[in-house]
């Protein structure tokens, strides 16, 4: 079975969610390179609450990016999908990327002594990563949540960040950019900028108060990608965001459907 046919089969069942959660918040971004739009992401984020004290608040994260651009000359394509289980304490995950043509299906689970199990499919392969606890600090899917995003501080000096488009771990330094405000649909909003020095080249992430991703930079072939919000998604209404729970340890994987 090749990889597109696999990705076409995957069931979404795992993200289906019970009547009592709540309605999926959306974010548009718009992804620019220099002045020109080259893409757009759709993330959604719906949250089942706590099923007393044995079930804590989970989110259901998907995104999907799309980047159709010519980078220092060079085409550059990307369509990838991903699927998040979260708690404040652990994420699963699957990405499905094909980038320039190149397709591959990264599945991570956390197992319980928080060490990692990552599974990478190509068409024709299949490879099994593992990490231990201490050499992963996030993911970069923890990015898109409103909770877990915080694992990103400046006070780790080095951050070493598992990566959902390939499925290995990259480490880069951690510094603060302070206070920034950031146009969004026309509204300046203010939020908080973290450096992170990707091995790829410099990246930076904007998150508001509420633990809204506002806009975020990576570097891409020596060039600068932009992805910033169209607009602000109404504020939550289930429950507060705490920002200062501890992540010293960032479930069942999840698997897309489509590419």
């Amino acid at each position: 079975m090749s990889l597109r046919t696999l990705l076409l089969t995957l069931p979404l069942a795992a993200l289906a969610a019970p009547a009592v959660a709540s309605e999926p918040q959306q974010l548009v971004y718009d992804i620019t390179a220099g002045r020109q739009i080259v893409g757009s992401r759709t993330v959604t984020v719906q949250v089942l609450p706590p099923d007393g004290d044995l079930t804590p608040e989970t989110r259901l994260i998907t995104a999907e990016t799309r980047i159709d651009a010519r980078v220092a000359g060079v085409p550059y394509t990307l369509h990838s999908k991903t699927s998040a289980r979260a708690t404040d304490r652990k994420i699963s995950f699957v990405a499905a990327t094909v980038a320039n043509g190149e397709a591959v299906e990264i599945q991570a689970r956390q197992a319980p002594d928080d060490s990692w199990l990552v599974t990478a499919v190509t068409p024709g392969s299949l490879q099994e990563l593992t990490y231990r606890s201490m050499e992963v600090d996030l993911t970069s899917v923890d990015l898109l949540d409103p909770v877990r995003y915080a694992a990103l501080r400046p006070e780790l000096g080095q951050a070493e960040v598992l990566l959902a488009e390939t499925g290995t771990v990259v480490e880069g330094a951690v510094t603060d950019g302070g206070s920034v405000t950031v146009q969004v649909g026309g509204e300046a909003v203010a939020g908080s900028r973290v450096h992170w020095a990707a091995p790829t080249g410099p990246a930076s992430f904007v998150w508001s108060e509420q633990g809204v991703l506002l806009e975020q930079q990576l570097t891409v072939l020596g060039k600068t990608l932009t992805a910033r919000l169209r607009a602000l998604p109404p504020a939550r209404t289930w429950g507060a965001v705490d920002v200062a729970t501890g992540f010293t340890a960032p479930g069942t994987a999840i698997h897309e459907q489509e590419l």
